[in-house]
Parts: C-alpha cells; structure tokens; sequence
C-alpha cells in the first residue's frame, strides 16, 4: 500500500475506502476455494432458459428441468469416455504452474514444510501436510500454486494427488448422477 501511496495518492485513497477482505488476498476468506470470481456462470444459464423465461411458472420450470437433464446427460457422456483424471481446466491450471515452478527454489524447513524462494527474489511458506502456502493461491483455489508444485518436486510427491478431489472425473460423475 506505501508503494502504491508513493505512485498514486488519488488510487490508494480510494482503495484505501475499500474494506480489504474484497481485493487482498491475504484477507481474503478461504472457505469457498475457487478463483472464479465472475458472474460467467449466472449468464450462461440465463442464456440457457433465455427461451423459456418468460412462460408461466410450471411450464418455465418444466423447460428448465429438461434443459438441466439434457446438461447433465451431455456431461455424463464426455466423462464416461474421457481419459482425463483431472477436468482439462484445472488440469491446464496445474501444468501452467509446473511451467513457473522451475524457477522456484525449495529448502526444506521441517516435516512436510519447506520454504520456497521464487525467481523475483520473493519468499514463500508452504505446508504440503496443511496444503497451505503463504501467497495463499493454494488456500483459496485447492489446486497447487507454482510454489507447492516446487516443494512437490522437491520431496518427490506428484501435484496431481493434491488436487482436490472436487476437479477430478469421480467427482463430476456423482454430481452430474441426479
């Protein structure tokens, strides 16, 4: 924030108005564990029952119903011929943070926690028993940021287990199984 004071007193006044749970991650809550932070997901479905919208309540529902099946089914589908164990998003999200874990440097500090030190000189904690790291990416997404990815291959452990369970196929077949 002095930085930012330094480079532009107008921007830090009015952040500074901004209670800092809403735009600092180390404030910021950690029990939803997700990065999405859009309204992507209430347009999407509001563009799905775009049609059915506007009719009366039992026959708007009955459309959605059905449109909700046909979803699920779809999804059903691809995953039961898929060869993925992780869903491609997140699965691309993890092999981007391999890509910035070559430039990190792990030391371990004790049992399961080690300190990583990245290229731009800053330092990390992170917790493999805890999956916790002190830029908190890991805390508040559940998939491995580049510094655990790091420690992972430091003390030879696979980041695609520490993947929460929710972005794996088992995962998505039970919730798309109605």
């Amino acid at each position: 924030m002095e930085n930012l004071k330094k480079k532009s007193f107008e921007a830090w006044q009015w952040l500074s108005q901004i209670p800092n749970h809403t735009w600092a991650r180390y404030k910021m809550d950690t029990i939803c564990k997700t990065d999405l932070v859009v309204n992507n997901l209430s347009e999407v479905f509001n563009r799905m029952v775009l049609d059915v919208r506007n009719k009366p309540i039992r026959t708007m529902l009955e459309g959605i119903r059905t449109k909700l099946m046909m979803k699920f089914q779809t999804t059903r589908e691809k995953t039961e011929s898929c060869r993925w164990e992780i869903t491609p998003t997140y699965s691309d999200i993890l092999e981007e943070g391999k890509k910035w874990a070559k430039y990190c440097d792990a030391y371990m500090a004790g049992p399961g926690i080690l300190q990583v030190t990245s290229s731009s000189e800053n330092t990390c904690c992170v917790n493999l028993n805890n999956h916790t790291c002190d830029c908190r990416r890991w805390d508040m997404t559940v998939l491995p940021c580049s510094h655990s990815i790091a420690t992972m291959h430091k003390v030879k452990l696979h980041p695609e287990d520490f993947v929460n369970g929710f972005f794996k196929i088992p995962c998505t077949v039970k919730h798309t199984s109605i």
